[in-house]
């Protein structure tokens, strides 16, 4: 209560404000409490514990994280899918809606460990589908119905479930001092195609997880093909997700939804993959340009370039018909239609 002949304090526009003791003046810091005040400013805020779904468990990208930000060693969360992730995939058609709706799932149910999905590698990418598909089915295994193709098969759908560890997969890591690489691929020059493709056929060639041992110097981003059958030099990178969601737009808007070898969205992707021509950067346009007027020879040479530093799952498995025998590849989709044919 203010005294009688005490006038009462007001703030500029006249609203009465309160009176308050006046705060005595802190004593000073000694030396050591000014350093420990200021060791305790420098200190690292401390991030709040990262949730997780519960049920989520860690695996490791092939890539073992070589081209994501430093400190990311490719460790990622999965989750199995619940019956809300279950009636998207169900309902999911084709092309580029769909997915973005399987793109959705997999944020639902994969912690990237702060990687953004558009920067997830393209070769990463079915490892993760794989994994998501194989926990989700409680029994670790992929259930794939590959269809015998004719004319030298018999044309009938037959059952390839598969253990992860029985499909082909290329997993790198560096390799330690005095370690021979392994990785990127290189064909032998006397070994015989004839031999390669007998052990193939026979289920004598090595199946199920492989270990790259790869260079420190041979992961630098972009990689250089050297001079290829025409005399050009491209330096190309590897794509990424949102490079693949770009990929997808074209392809939905041109209805050109092919992938084989020559097609328009094949022609895409390698273009996304070109970061200059002899020095120069093209861009995404110019270089489309350029494979259209490429002779194929150089167009061949560059995607085996592409291909010999390819790692992660396999898309294209080899399988046995159980119906009559024949032994065919078959390629996995990449999109939501494997889950729908993954699932017993």
């Amino acid at each position: 209560m203010t005294a009688p002949n005490q006038p009462r304090p007001h703030t500029s526009i006249g609203v009465p404000q309160p009176v308050t003791a006046t705060q005595p003046s802190a004593a000073p810091q000694t030396l050591v409490e000014a350093q420990a005040a200021e060791m305790a400013r420098a200190q690292p805020r401390r991030e709040a514990p990262v949730q997780r779904d519960p049920l989520s468990r860690p695996y490791t990208l092939p890539s073992r994280g070589l081209w994501y930000p430093a400190g990311h060693r490719g460790e990622v969360y999965i989750a199995p899918t619940r019956g809300e992730q279950e009636e998207v995939l169900a309902g999911m058609g084709a092309g580029a809606a769909a997915m973005e709706s399987l793109r959705n799932v997999v944020e639902q149910c994969v912690d990237l460990n702060g990687l953004p999905l558009d920067q997830l590698l393209v070769d990463d990418w079915p490892a993760l589908l794989l994994h998501l598909l194989a926990y989700s089915s409680g029994d670790e295994r992929v259930f794939l119905a590959p269809t015998c193709p004719k004319p030298r098969g018999c044309g009938r759908p037959s059952d390839q479930t598969r253990a992860l560890d029985d499909m082909e997969c290329i997993d790198l890591r560096l390799a330690a001092p005095d370690e021979v690489p392994t990785w990127p691929t290189v064909e032998a020059e006397d070994e015989d195609p004839d031999l390669v493709l007998l052990a193939e056929l026979s289920g004598e060639h090595e199946a199920g997880p492989v270990t790259g041992i790869v260079m420190p110097g041979d992961i630098e981003e972009p990689f250089s093909t050297g001079a290829l059958a025409s005399g050009d030099q491209i330096a190309w990178r590897y794509l990424r997700m949102a490079d693949l969601r770009m990929a997808e737009e074209f392809a939905q808007r041109t209805g050109s939804g092919q992938t084989k070898p020559g097609s328009k969205l094949n022609n895409v992707l390698l273009a996304l993959h070109i970061v200059t021509i002899n020095g120069n950067r093209p861009g995404l346009v110019g270089a489309y340009s350029w494979i259209k007027r490429t002779p194929s020879p150089t167009l061949i040479h560059l995607r085996r370039e592409i291909e010999r530093r390819s790692f992660g799952y396999s898309m294209r498995p080899r399988f046995r018909c159980t119906h009559c025998g024949h032994s065919f590849r078959a390629e996995l989709p990449l999109d939501g239609s494997l889950f729908r044919s993954g699932r017993p």
